[in-house]
């Protein structure tokens, strides 16, 4: 349907809950990966702190666009990587729009709906339906070509860069026939060192490797500065584990006492790597360990297994580069 046969006959509904829309949600957030999909923002409705609101678009009978919007109703932001641009903002005054979990988001719009008039129209009156309610808009982990299309669409917008996402696609199948010769020497060398370091790697359950390895990815966090605990680790995990149609895979290398763990979430043709937790220090160890667990076990793991797209987060994008990495510009808006 051509873009000016779209805004006249626009529907819009307000939706309470993800249910019955798990299909819907899927095929719009094809490209945001597990964090989007039906299953894993049903999960996340069973926390009292939030609530949704999903804005189903369609026209001419054929969906063009599901927007989730969501309402934090605690005092304070409670994840500290989705407060908003400006930090004064208390939650009462503001909502997340596409995403509130994952550090991924996106409109959920078809092509049609993103071009012209049509797009003008349905980010006006999003910002209309929350200004009525005295709450601005903000945007969490867009992709940063698509937060500049939402203010050149008439919305102020104050736009803050949150980091550079990596996809390792390049590496599944035969890289050494896709990736560069640096890269390939790269993955090479990590190999070699992980034969000659003694590296051993598995697969898991979470439920096989819990008891340590939630302790290491929240000690990991905090040395980031990131305030975590075990068992918010293990109640991370335990959602994944409850979203229909998703697997939980737990790689885990060690060397001698050294150890390390990373969750990694598949759903249709994604894998998105959640967690991670390593020994502390640095030295060839670790960076070895770091190695096979962000590149090296995924990618095995996702290629066996029909996998198509790795996310792979915006922390150490130097390591990930060297390794064939590939790269999205993402940040986070807030409407003035």
């Amino acid at each position: 349907m051509p873009c000016d046969d779209l805004d006249a006959a626009l529907r819009w509904e307000i939706l309470s809950s993800a249910s019955g829309l798990a299909g819907e949600l899927d095929d719009m957030g094809a490209d945001i990966g597990p964090v989007g999909s039906g299953a894993r923002l049903s999960v996340l409705e069973s926390d009292a702190r939030w609530s949704a609101e999903y804005h189903r678009l369609s026209a001419g009978g054929q969906l063009i666009g599901i927007i989730p919007v969501f309402t934090c109703h605690a005092r304070s932001w409670p994840n500290p990587l989705y407060v908003p641009a400006r930090p004064q903002i208390i939650p009462a005054h503001c909502v997340l729009v596409g995403g509130r979990d994952g550090l991924a988001s996106s409109l959920r719009l078809t092509a049609p709906a993103r071009s012209g008039r049509t797009f003008r129209l349905i980010i006006e009156k999003l910002a209309s339906i929350y200004r009525q309610r005295g709450q601005l808009l903000a945007f969490p982990f867009f992709p940063v070509d698509e937060l500049e299309a939402i203010r050149s669409s008439g919305l102020p917008l104050d736009i803050r860069t949150e980091g550079r996402d990596a996809r390792l696609d390049a590496l599944l199948g035969d890289w050494s026939r896709t990736l560069r010769s640096k890269a390939r020497s790269t993955l090479r060398r990590d190999a070699a060192d992980a034969a000659r370091l003694g590296i051993v790697t598995r697969i898991s359950t979470w439920d096989e490797i819990a008891s340590w390895a939630a302790p290491l990815v929240s000690d990991h966090n905090r040395l980031k500065g990131l305030p975590d605990h075990p068992r918010l680790v293990d109640h991370r995990v335990r959602q994944w584990e409850r979203c229909e149609g998703m697997q939980v895979l737990a790689f885990t290398a060690a060397a001698g006492k050294a150890a390390g763990v990373l969750v990694a979430v598949m759903w249709q043709d994604w894998m998105d790597l959640q967690e991670i937790g390593l020994p502390p220090g640095s030295g060839e160890q670790r960076r070895c360990l770091y190695a096979q667990l962000i590149a090296h076990l995924p990618v095995a793991a996702g290629s066996k297994r029909g996998i198509r797209r790795v996310r792979a987060g915006t922390e150490a994008t130097t390591a990930k580069a060297a390794r064939g990495a590939t790269f999205q510009l993402i940040g986070s808006g807030i409407s003035c």
